[in-house]
């Protein structure tokens, strides 16, 4: 269960730190740190999507976030979702393990 969810507009970098149980809606960068259970959802084209030391992190890639770069240090759970079909139905590639992933 999430407890908060937070939309951002134009912004260049984001970054969430020490936070539980958090929902994230993105258009740019995003950083996620020291963080416990919180999800991430890619509306636009976000670049880069960096995960450190964190524990249980969804990541919901839009189509144009595809060719993301998804880099990973000290965290565990992390679940990538990629819309599929022409309804958009999510497939998860969860327990990749690679340091730095693209999925497109």
């Amino acid at each position: 269960m999430i407890d908060w969810v937070l939309k951002f507009g134009k912004v260049n970098n984001i970054t969430i730190d020490k936070c539980t149980k958090m929902g994230v809606d993105v258009v740019a960068a995003c950083e996620v740190v020291n963080c416990n259970g919180v999800e991430v959802q890619c509306q636009g084209s976000a670049p880069t999507i960096s995960v450190d030391n964190t524990s249980g992190c969804q990541l919901y890639l839009s189509k144009d976030s595809l060719g993301a770069s998804i880099t990973t240090a000290k965290s565990s759970e992390i679940n990538v979702l990629v819309p599929t079909g022409p309804d958009g139905d999510w497939v998860s590639r969860q327990g990749f393990s690679c340091i730095s992933e693209s999925f497109s």
